[in-house]
This record gives C-alpha cells, structure tokens and sequence, in this order.
C-alpha cells in the first residue's frame, strides 16, 4: 500500500459549490463542485472537483481511485476552460494524461485548466489535478469548436 498524509485530501476545500450536471454521465459519476479561487499570484483560478467514492474505484477492491475518473475531471475542467474561453461549446479532440501519484476512496479530487494557445476553432488547454497539495495528474489536450452557445 502507498502511505500518505491523506487527511486533507479528504475534506472539500471552502469555496467549492456543488453543481448538478445535466448529462447521463455528469449525473452518474457526480455531482461536480466548481469553485474560483484566487492563487498566491492573485489569479483567479477555475477548479471542477469531486469526491471520490466505491462507483469511482478501480480493480484493487475500491482503495484506489480509477485513472479513468482522473482522466475524465481533468477532461471537464479543461472543457470548461475551452468553451469559457471562445464563449461556445467545445468538444475534445485529444487529451494526454500522466499519471502522478494515486487517488483513493474519500479523496477530494480538483482540476484546473489553463489556456496554452486559442485559435479561432481549436484550443489548445493544459490541466493539473490535485488530491489536497498533492500533484496526482497533468493533461494537455486540444477542443474544437462547435459553434452552439453556452447553456
């Protein structure tokens, strides 16, 4: 087993409300909490969270968090960011994950999203992923898109 200080990756950090995804899958895997919050620079930054439980495990009997589920909020944030950024609704063309460190049941697990390059039709994102202070993922990903207004 990994050992780690997980205590204050458990607790949702203040600042973070809860949002009702629409989707079939957003309601499953769900709810996501949103917060904007302001780092040591004084930049406001966007974060899309949520705690981790048994329908977000893995094969080792539910300790661990799936990558999958790392992978799909760093997926969200960064879309948020996209679509933010141009004002419409964007879509994934690609994402590269590295995985950093593990997430286990009860985490709180947050991501965050900044804009490496934005063309009139893509966007070129990068993301992070924390569990508390601790770095367990990064992506970079292209969104394209499609021209529908924000909801």
């Amino acid at each position: 087993m990994i050992e780690r200080d997980r205590t204050s990756r458990q607790v949702i950090p203040p600042g973070f409300e809860q949002h009702q995804r629409h989707s079939g899958f957003g309601r499953h895997i769900g709810p996501y909490h949103l917060a904007d919050v302001e780092n040591d620079e004084g930049i406001i930054e966007h974060w899309t969270g949520l705690k981790i439980d048994d329908r977000h495990g893995g094969r080792s009997g539910g300790e661990y968090g799936h990558g999958g589920i790392l992978m799909t909020l760093l997926d969200e944030a960064m879309g948020r960011m996209a679509s933010r950024s141009l004002g419409k609704v964007c879509v994934t063309v690609s994402l590269q994950t590295s995985f950093c460190a593990p997430i286990f049941n009860g985490d709180f697990l947050r991501a965050s999203a900044t804009i490496a390059r934005r063309g009139r039709n893509l966007v070129f994102v990068d993301g992070i992923a924390r569990c508390g202070d601790a770095l367990v993922g990064t992506a970079s990903g292209v969104w394209m898109n499609t021209g529908q207004p924000l909801p």
